[in-house]
């Protein structure tokens, strides 16, 4: 049995991470992790991204996350190829003011041996001054799929 945090979810083991400061692109199935394990596993994987430098001159605005915001992609036991796991853009009239354009979550995914886990998020700027963010990814095996 893991141990618990205050309320009583499980901690999982860290086995990677990912942190850019200062970002003026989007990622694109950006890697984090090979599954090495010998049969199917749970990871959860949380992210934080925050808007350090809204974008400035001309008729300035940014988009941090995109359309779709953050998804993991990953090849999962139940579905056969690689997936991408649904939308989950920031919420709307947040983009371009420091301190309100935020958003986190988190994803679980199965994952196969072998299969790499890796993350998509998109951005858009427009200004003479770019916008800029922070994201930070972490990914946290929990358990092996199977029998207790």
């Amino acid at each position: 049995m893991s141990a618990g945090n205050v309320l009583g979810f499980p901690l999982g083991m860290g086995v990677a991470k990912f942190d850019s400061l200062q970002t003026m692109a989007a990622f694109s199935n950006q890697y984090l992790y090979t599954h090495q394990g010998q049969g199917t596993a749970i990871y959860r994987i949380t992210w934080y991204a925050c808007l350090t430098q809204a974008a400035a001159g001309g008729s300035p605005s940014s988009w941090i996350g995109g359309v779709n915001g953050f998804q993991v992609v990953y090849t999962p036991s139940e579905a056969g190829p690689t997936v991408t796991s649904p939308a989950n853009p920031l919420a709307t009239g947040q983009y371009n003011t420091v301190g309100l354009t935020i958003g986190s979550g988190v994803v679980m995914c199965a994952v196969i041996p072998g299969s790499n886990i890796g993350f998509s998020f998109g951005y858009s700027s427009v200004g003479t001054t770019p916008a800029q963010y922070a994201i930070h990814v972490r990914v946290e095996y929990l358990d092996d799929i199977g029998p207790f």
